[in-house]
């Protein structure tokens, strides 16, 4: 399987790390996320709006085939869904 990771033996390299990325259907949660991938974490989107993040993240792996995404539903202002 051919690694989408372009920082592979870089100080950015992500392999084997765990990102969580909260407001993952923002702006700038899809972009986090877009570039976390992009070095190889493994990526877990969390956001409020379930419909949007199930659509962010089938977007971001079809553009990062066979990327390691999750998706969860998560309300940072609720500490029993944290």
């Amino acid at each position: 399987m051919k690694s989408n990771n372009l920082y592979t033996g870089t100080n950015f390299d992500l392999n084997g790390k765990v990102a969580i990325v909260t407001g993952g259907c923002g702006l700038l949660g899809n972009e986090f996320s877009k570039a976390l991938i992009s070095a190889g974490a493994t990526t877990i989107i969390g956001d409020i709006n379930q419909n949007q993040l199930l659509k962010t993240k089938d977007l971001i792996y079809k553009k990062f085939n066979h990327s390691n995404i999750s998706a969860i539903l998560l309300d940072i202002t609720n500490e029993k869904s944290i």
